[in-house]
C-alpha cells in the first residue's frame, strides 16, 4: 500500500517588538515563546526520526532571539523581573500585578501551587483602580515569587524536569534573588540552543527550514493595495494606493540573505506572511529563486475558478501546483484548513491519544477518497499540507501539547499508510504537478485581505505609511546620505509588517493593543526624526 504523504509546516513568527525610542523590547513574546515553544517544537522530533517536517523561521523572530543571546537584550518583563523585589516602586508592583499573569491560567498557572496562590490573591478585577488597591496586600517576598514564577512558567517541557528548573518548581515559593538570577541565566542558555537545534535537524534531512519576507509584510498589499478589490470589490481602500513593489522585493531578498547568513544555506521555500499571495507577489518570489510557497485551501478553490478549471471535490486540494511567472515557475501548496484548525483550536480540549487517533483517521479517509477516485497510482501525486502557527496553540494544551505530539508522531511512525514529508522531498519525488496561469489574490483568512485593509483605522495606517514612504523617496532624490537612507528604510520596512495592521480595526482584541499602536507610530516617528 502506497502511503499518503502529509506535510506539516509550523510557522514560527513574532513581529519586531523593539521600541525605537527606548531601544528596549516592549513585549516579551520572542523570548518567552523561545523558552516554551521554538526549541521544543523542533527538539521533540529527535525522538521520532521517521517524522519529517517543515519549520518556517521568520527573520524578524531570528533577529530578536539573536539580540537576546548575543547582546543581552531586554524586554519590559525581563527588566521588571531583574529589579530586586525590595526596590520595586508602586508603579513596578502595579506592572507586575497586571502583566505577570499574562498566560493561560489553567495550563501554566494552576499546575503550580505557588503561582496559583498568587493568581487567586490577585483576583479577577484587573482594572487600574482594582490593581492599585491590591499593591500593598502583597509582601516583598510574594512579589519576588511572582517575578520568578511568571518566567519559570514559560519553561518548555524539554527543560522543565531538569535542574535548576525542576528544583524551582519543587521549591514553590520563598525564592531568593540568587534563585531569580540563576533562572534567567539558565533560560538564556535555552534560547542559545534554538538555532543549533534547527540546524542539526536540517542537516540530518529531518526538517526543511523555510522563511518569510523579513518583517512579515503582506507582500501583495505592498505591491499595490488596490489588489484587495478583487476579493473585496465594495471595500473602502486607501486613496491614493500604496504601491511600492520594490519594498516587497527587498523584504524577500533581505529575508533570504539573513536566513543564509544565520543558517548557512538559502531556503527552498517561503511561507508568505499570512499566506498572502497574488500574481505580482508570486513573480517576486520566483524571481528571487524561491522554489515553493504555501497558502490556504480557499485560495486554491478561488484560483481554480479564476483559471477556468473545474472544481469537482476536495481531492483537488491534495496536489502540488505550479504557477508560471515572468520570474520563473513557483510551486504552490494549499493547506487543509480543517485539519490545521483541529490542531490549532480543537484538540486542546481532547485526550491526547484520542486526538491523535482522530487526526490520523481523517488523513486515512482522505487517502481512501483519493484512491476511490484515481486508484492507488494517484498516491504518487498526493500530499496533505497541514499548516499553522507553531507557537500560539500550545499553551491551551495540557503540558504544552507534548502528550498530543508524542501520541501523534508515535502513531504516524508506526503506520504503514501515512508518511510525513517535507515539501521539497515531495517535489523531488517528481509527482505530476497541476499548472495554473493565475493565482487568486488573498490570504489564509477568508481568501481576502480584510484583516489588514478596509477599516478606517487600517486605511489611516496605510495613509501614514505611504506619506512617510513618499517623503523618504523625495529625500533620496535630493541626495540623502546612504547610511542615513538605510536607517530610514529599515524603520519603514518594520512599519510595513503585518502585525500592526492586524490589531487595527475591530477584527481582533488584545490587551497589548496600545503597545502595538505605539510601536507602529514609533517607527514612523523615527523616520521623520532621522530625516
Amino acid at each position: 500500500m502506497e502511503p499518503i504523504r502529509i506535510a506539516f509546516l509550523w510557522h514560527q513568527h513574532q513581529p519586531y517588538y523593539k521600541d525605537p525610542a527606548s531601544n528596549r523590547y516592549i513585549l516579551p513574546w520572542a523570548r518567552l515563546h523561545g523558552l516554551k515553544d521554538y526549541y521544543d517544537v523542533a527538539a521533540i522530533l529527535e525522538e521520532f526520526p521517521s517524522i519529517h517536517q517543515n519549520i518556517n523561521l521568520v527573520p524578524s523572530l531570528l533577529l530578536q532571539l539573536e539580540d537576546y543571546i548575543l547582546n543581552g537584550a531586554k524586554d519590559e518583563i525581563l527588566f521588571k523581573t531583574e529589579i530586586p523585589a525590595e526596590a520595586l516602586t508602586d508603579d513596578d508592583k502595579f506592572y507586575l500585578l497586571k502583566y505577570f499573569f499574562m498566560v493561560n491560567p489553567f495550563n501554566l498557572i494552576q499546575p503550580y501551587p505557588g503561582f496559583w496562590r498568587l493568581f487567586q490573591k490577585r483576583g479577577s478585577d484587573i482594572s487600574e483602580k482594582g490593581l492599585r488597591e491590591k499593591i500593598n496586600s502583597f509582601s516583598t517576598q510574594e512579589y519576588r515569587d511572582l517575578q520568578v514564577w511568571y518566567n519559570l512558567s514559560w519553561t518548555g517541557e524539554s527543560h522543565k524536569n531538569q535542574s535548576p528548573f525542576s528544583d524551582f518548581i519543587k521549591k514553590d515559593h520563598n525564592f531568593s534573588e540568587e534563585d531569580k538570577t540563576l533562572l534567567l541565566q539558565e533560560q538564556r542558555k535555552i534560547l542559545a540552543k534554538i538555532i543549533p537545534e534547527h540546524q542539526k535537524l536540517a542537516k540530518a534531512g529531518q526538517v526543511e527550514l523555510s522563511t518569510t519576507p523579513f518583517y512579515h509584510p503582506i507582500v501583495p498589499l505592498l505591491c499595490d493595495t488596490d489588489i484587495a478589490r478583487v476579493a473585496m470589490p465594495k471595500a473602502a481602500l486607501p486613496e491614493p494606493a500604496f504601491q511600492f513593489p520594490q519594498d516587497a522585493e527587498e523584504h524577500i531578498v533581505r529575508g533570504r540573505e539573513f536566513f543564509k547568513k544565520r543558517l548557512g544555506f538559502y531556503p527552498a521555500g517561503m511561507w508568505p506572511s499570512e499566506g498572502s499571495v497574488s500574481d505580482e507577489a508570486a513573480e517576486l518570489f520566483a524571481k528571487q529563486g524561491v522554489r515553493w510557497v504555501a497558502t490556504d485551501e480557499e485560495i486554491l478553490f478561488q484560483s481554480l475558478r479564476l483559471n477556468g478549471l473545474p472544481y469537482n471535490n476536495r481531492t483537488q486540494l491534495y496536489r502540488g501546483y505550479v504557477l508560471q511567472t515572468a520570474g520563473g515557475p513557483l510551486h504552490f501548496f494549499f493547506r487543509d484548513h480543517g485539519l490545521s484548525d483541529l490542531i490549532g483550536f480543537v484538540y486542546q480540549k481532547w485526550e491526547a491519544q484520542e486526538a491523535a487517533d482522530d487526526l490520523v483517521e481523517r488523513i486515512r479517509k482522505i487517502r481512501s477518497e483519493i484512491v476511490n477516485e484515481g486508484g492507488e497510482k494517484a498516491m504518487k501525486n498526493a500530499i496533505v499540507p497541514i499548516i499553522l502557527d507553531g507557537e500560539n496553540c500550545w499553551e491551551y494544551y495540557p503540558q504544552n501539547g507534548r502528550p498530543f505530539l508524542e501520541a501523534l508522531y508515535g502513531k504516524i511512525s508506526k503506520s504503514g499508510d501515512v508518511r510525513s514529508v517535507t515539501f521539497s522531498e515531495f517535489l523531488d519525488e517528481n509527482p505530476e504537478i497541476v499548472e495554473l496561469e493565475k493565482i487568486y489574490p488573498g490570504s489564509w483568512i477568508n481568501h481576502n485581505f480584510a484583516i489588514w485593509i478596509g477599516h478606517p483605522e487600517t486605511n489611516k495606517a496605510w495613509d501614514f505609511l505611504r506619506q512617510a514612504r513618499q517623503i523618504f523617496e523625495g529625500q533620496k532624490e535630493k541626495g540623502l546620505d546612504q547610511e542615513k537612507a538605510e536607517k530610514v528604510f529599515r524603520e519603514i520596512m518594520i512599519a510595513e509588517g503585518s502585525d500592526w495592521f492586524w490589531w487595527f480595526g475591530d477584527d481582533h482584541f488584545t490587551e497589548n493593543a496600545a503597545e502595538f499602536d505605539a510601536l507602529f507610530r514609533g517607527h514612523l516617528i523615527r523616520v521623520y526624526e532621522l530625516l
